[in-house]
């Protein structure tokens, strides 16, 4: 048996570099689509680790750098390129966001 909660991914700041200009809309509303609704998980890292496989399966990414930003795992930045690896593409997206606990009502 699992102790899975509900949470969200909320506060998301999107910064792509090195991306052609009609691409960023496109990119920002996958990262949005992905981010939207309720993500099941026992922890924020757990959600923080389905999240960033979502984004980079979304984006090809072969490999992304993450940190946590607080000490309680709710704020995270992830850094992914895009279409390949860090050595492959100058192309990369930086993602921060916020992961809040859903508490039952």
């Amino acid at each position: 048996m699992t102790n899975e909660h509900a949470y969200t991914i909320e506060q998301l700041k999107i910064s792509p570099m090195d991306i052609d200009t009609e691409d960023v809309k496109d990119i920002e509303q996958i990262i949005s689509k992905l981010a939207d609704g309720p993500k099941k998980g026992e922890t924020e890292i757990e959600v923080f680790k389905g999240f960033a496989i979502d984004l980079e399966q979304a984006f090809g990414a072969e490999i992304s750098l993450f940190n946590c930003l607080s000490d309680d795992y709710k704020n995270w930045r992830l850094i992914l390129p895009k279409d390949g690896n860090f050595d492959a593409t100058s192309s990369k997206i930086s993602v921060l966001f916020h992961i809040k606990r859903v508490e039952s009502q």
